[in-house]
């Protein structure tokens, strides 16, 4: 099974009140450990130890039984740790499964891995149902390559339930040209019957700065000035050496840059543009700043 080679696992999230095991995949570590040892040694050291009592009084036979009973327990209070750590790999593997599915338009693979009833919302807000995705799957056009790669997993297990959650890494090359793009999903899992299957997942386009231009100083000076959106509600725009700020009442001065002639954007907000308005004569008479597609208005009034 894919993804079960080299894991470890840290020391339970929280206690074990809620009888939930996290797993963090790293890459690091070979061996189920009890205590400070692995648990191979700790069999043998028990079942092939030498300093028993002499087989004429018994002694023998004691040890072997006391030693037997200590391997019974041993494995039965590790066992839930097994079985933690099979699961997690398993439904890792899945998850990277359905990801290549989804890049790929593999419709056998996504009918496999989710549940009939599945609750899904894509990274555009959209919901679908198993038909829709099943239904709208097939083989990319001519030229178009998609993958999708699974950072920063984590899985976390309440019985036949797992939650997860990490960041799909996408790489897709159109006709020469490379496109990248990160997507943030949590998702749970059901286990029915011997299989596992998705049964809730959301995901988040993750948005990044868009590159930006250079502007001479006559045009980072035309921004220079304080902009009104209402009362008690304003926004101030200064020089500050070859670039601009942005200061809103009394918080933080922030950095701004251009994405565009008449653009604004703040680095670290990229769900953020300032897009400013001009007159007939060229003036700049205030902007928007829009947010999802949804605006406030600034007036110009210094």
């Amino acid at each position: 099974m894919h993804g079960r080679k080299n894991f470890f696992h840290p020391p339970l999230e929280g206690g074990s009140k809620n009888s939930s095991v996290a797993r963090d995949f790293s890459g690091r570590g070979k061996h189920t450990v009890v205590g400070d040892l692995p648990l191979p040694e700790i069999l043998f050291s028990l079942l092939l130890k030498d300093n028993f009592d002499p087989p004429s009084r018994g002694g023998w036979a004691r040890t072997f039984f006391i030693s037997s009973a200590i391997v019974c327990v041993v494995l039965a209070t590790s066992w839930p740790s097994f079985a933690a750590e099979d699961t997690a790999a398993l439904i890792r593997h899945q998850s990277q499964e359905f990801s290549d599915a989804s890049a790929s338009g593999d419709t056998a693979a996504l009918s496999r891995l989710l549940d009939d009833h599945v609750t899904f919302i894509n990274e555009g807000g959209e919901s679908a149902s198993k038909k829709d995705i099943v239904g709208s799957a097939g083989p990319l056009p001519k030229g178009i390559e998609n993958h999708l790669v699974q950072t920063d997993f984590h899985v976390q297990l309440y019985g036949t339930v797992a939650v997860t959650s990490f960041t799909d890494v996408q790489t897709e090359l159109a006709h020469g040209q490379t496109f990248h793009a990160k997507y943030r999903s949590t998702e749970v899992w059901l286990k029915e019957g011997a299989d596992w299957r998705m049964i809730s997942s959301q995901t988040i386009a993750l948005a990044d700065d868009p590159p930006s231009v250079v502007l001479s100083d006559k045009e980072l000076g035309d921004y220079v000035g304080t902009y009104s959106g209402g009362p008690d509600f304003i926004f101030k725009i200064a020089r500050n050496g070859s670039g601009l700020t942005g200061t809103l009442g009394s918080n933080p001065t922030v950095a701004m840059k251009a994405e565009v002639r008449d653009v604004l954007f703040t680095p670290g907000q990229p769900r953020l543009r300032r897009i400013f308005q001009r007159d007939a004569q060229g003036k700049i008479t205030g902007f928007v700043s829009r947010r999802e597609g949804h605006d406030l208005v600034f007036k110009r009034v210094g």
